[in-house]
């Protein structure tokens, strides 16, 4: 994984009603504390709102922000993103953002700038396997926007079918009128070579739409499933190794997600 993930910073500033990339705060590598600089002076002396994702891995402990003498930080002026109703994503380390270039590249910091939506993001690298402290975590924030599920690359299609209903009704019964979104398991390039991954993969995949139909037939509202369809493109240039995402694979899952997630949004907002 890139270090500028690991433990940087990467900076946007809004200009012109969309967020840009101004740069990567780079890890000096040297003991505990991180010294980084990132230029932006070509703003005509403007004020602005700046946006700073923190490390994808590295606690943060404490932070500094300096400018030049004669220059001021102020409380933001506009609720961008905006910080009601966020959208709240449970997963693995995809999701956490394993293996993007930097903090804004991940598929949840993507969709930060797209949905210009604050995101929340659950995502933990080796789990994300249902543990249902988790859901309860998750149900008692107190105004969601959604809740997304977007567990499956860690788990088997026997957890699957014993416990996402249960994780799924604990979110339910806290929040009756919130959207649920159910995420399919990527369908990850080598797949096509590897009978055996393929079949696990597609296993999984049923198990899920198992447990979300018979959420259905039983009368549940609001609840929606993405397939994998597509997620990653059809180039193979979206894993590091066959299953972490690389750039254009979370550019690629976010650009599937956000129109979806928008729809709901305006729609249950």
């Amino acid at each position: 994984m890139s270090m500028c993930a690991v433990k940087g910073l990467a900076l946007y500033v809004l200009d012109g009603g969309e967020w840009i990339y101004v740069g990567t705060g780079r890890p000096s590598g040297k003991g505990k504390e991180n010294s980084y600089k990132i230029s932006c002076n070509k703003l005509a002396g403007t004020m602005h709102e700046y946006m700073l994702f923190l490390s994808l891995y590295d606690g943060l402990d404490k932070l500094k922000i300096g400018v030049p003498e004669g220059y001021s930080i102020l409380s933001p002026s506009t609720d961008s993103p905006r910080s009601g109703r966020p959208v709240i994503m449970y997963g693995t380390s995809i999701l956490q953002g394993a293996s993007a270039s930097h903090p804004g590249m991940s598929g949840s910091n993507q969709l930060v700038r797209m949905l210009d939506r604050q995101v929340i993001n659950l995502g933990f690298s080796g789990n994300a396997l249902l543990d249902m402290e988790i859901a309860e975590l998750m149900a008692a924030y107190p105004d969601p926007g959604i809740f997304v599920l977007d567990n499956m690359p860690n788990g088997t299609p026997e957890l699957i079918l014993e416990k996402q209903k249960i994780f799924y009704q604990v979110l339910r019964e806290a929040h009756p009128d919130v959207p649920v979104v159910f995420v399919e398991n990527p369908n990850y390039p080598g797949m096509r070579f590897d009978e055996g991954r393929e079949r696990f993969v597609r296993s999984k995949n049923e198990a899920l739409h198992r447990v979300f139909d018979d959420l259905v037939s039983s009368g549940e509202k609001n609840i929606y499933l993405v397939r994998a369809m597509q997620m990653l493109g059809d180039d193979n240039v979206g894993t590091i190794e066959g299953t972490h995402f690389t750039d254009i694979g979370f550019t690629s899952y976010a650009g599937i997600l956000a129109p979806i997630l928008e729809t709901l949004l305006s729609k249950y907002d």
